[in-house]
């Protein structure tokens, strides 16, 4: 037998190629926001705001990631074309000793656990006004704002940033770089201040994650948990969600101290859950890297 080395069949991008995806981003803005206008000129005469706030709001964030998927898929089909290189898929689970059901629960919990290690920080910056509008509106539009916000972007924004990006990374520089830099991609990508942090520390969580896992639906549904989980406080309490989560605190307890109290608690449950998951999950990890395919020489096949 022998093996033989050439191009990995699917898009692998490096650290250069991965920004020229996040990059994508901004043309695709714009011809979003160019597609919205002329949808409201031709329906209702003027630039109003109804397609941004309610029914096209699916629409405005399809066109949004249009570009940079696009992207994706036109250097998936060129690279694809030589079939000597076994495919570093997408999803190839492996969860080593725990349950994935148990290890959604776990995810469940690291991620409200992370948000309030963070909150004190987050706190600093103030709420956009898109986001309040968003939040005022979310009950008179909440099938548009739950399946955008809550269906549409975990699924695609994992199967870019982790799928696509740290998937390349792994495959051609570390895991280290992998994690750390698809973060920072995640983050930019959210275009706005308030998010970013936040987008950050996720990012980090769920590049190791998929890492570990080489499973993309588990990232999925922690994406899915932490944006439904959010819009559904804003839907059953929307006079709180306007408000910080220390402001949230104060008014729940009348005491401050809570609030550093769920902060401590946060950090030390977001460090022991990591720490088990480092024991409980696969450690050796070779499926994110390229594998030539092995063919039969002329003598082995005689």
């Amino acid at each position: 037998m022998k093996s033989i080395t050439g191009i990995p069949k699917y898009f692998l991008p490096n650290l250069g190629m991965g920004w020229l995806t996040v990059l994508m981003m901004l043309p695709s803005s714009i011809f979003a926001v160019l597609v919205v206008i002329v949808l409201n000129l031709a329906l209702y005469g003027k630039v109003s705001e109804t397609l941004f706030d309610s029914g096209g709001g699916p629409l405005l964030y399809a066109l949004c990631m249009f570009f940079p998927i696009l992207f994706v898929f036109i250097m998936g089909f060129v690279r694809r074309r030589n079939p000597l290189v076994a495919p570093v898929k997408i999803n190839q689970p492996h969860f080593g000793k725990v349950n994935p059901l148990i290890l959604g629960v776990i995810l469940i919990v690291l991620l409200t656990a992370a948000g309030w290690m963070i909150a004190p920080v987050s706190d600093l910056i103030e709420i956009p006004d898109v986001f309040k509008k968003m939040f005022e509106n979310i009950r008179t539009d909440t099938f548009s704002i739950f399946l955008t916000t809550a269906f549409m972007a975990p699924v695609i924004e994992e199967f870019l940033c982790r799928g696509v990006l740290a998937r390349g990374l792994y495959a051609t520089s570390s895991p280290t770089s992998g994690i750390v830099w698809s973060a920072i991609m995640f983050s930019v990508m959210h275009l706005n201040l308030y998010q970013m942090l936040s987008a950050f520390v996720i990012g980090l969580l769920f590049a190791w994650i998929y890492y570990r896992t080489h499973s993309i639906w588990i990232v999925i549904f922690g994406h899915f948990m932490v944006n439904a989980s959010s819009l559904t406080m804003a839907y059953i309490y929307p006079e709180y969600s306007l408000m910080s989560s220390k402001e949230y605190i104060i008014h729940e307890t009348g005491n401050v101290v809570w609030y550093w109290i769920l902060f401590a608690g946060g950090t030390i449950i977001t460090v022991a859950l990591i720490a088990l998951l480092n024991k409980l999950l696969p450690k050796n990890i070779t499926s994110f890297t390229p594998q030539p395919v092995i063919i039969a020489s002329k003598e082995n096949r005689l």
